[in-house]
């Protein structure tokens, strides 16, 4: 199984990102609402030749917002065994 930890806004894009993630089996119990920022968005630039850049809509993004004392810990140990 594999985990995320990140923020994401209460808003309908946030909450269409969790269950997505859910639907794929991604464990979703470290990400965390933010009320105060929207969703980062990220934009994918496919050149002809497949090469990709990427830009970010962030002004802050809740993913910026988040800090180490938002992580459960406890929920990475079980994947630090790569499992």
């Amino acid at each position: 199984m594999v985990t995320c930890s990140d923020k994401f806004d209460v808003v309908a894009l946030g909450e269409m990102l969790c269950h997505v993630l859910a639907e794929q089996r991604i464990d979703i119990r470290n990400l965390i609402a933010d009320e105060e920022v929207p969703t980062t968005l990220a934009f994918v630039h496919a050149a002809p030749d497949g090469d990709r850049s990427f830009s970010f809509y962030r002004n802050p993004g809740a993913d910026m917002m988040l800090c180490e004392q938002d992580i459960d810990v406890s929920l990475l140990e079980n994947y630090a065994g790569g499992e």
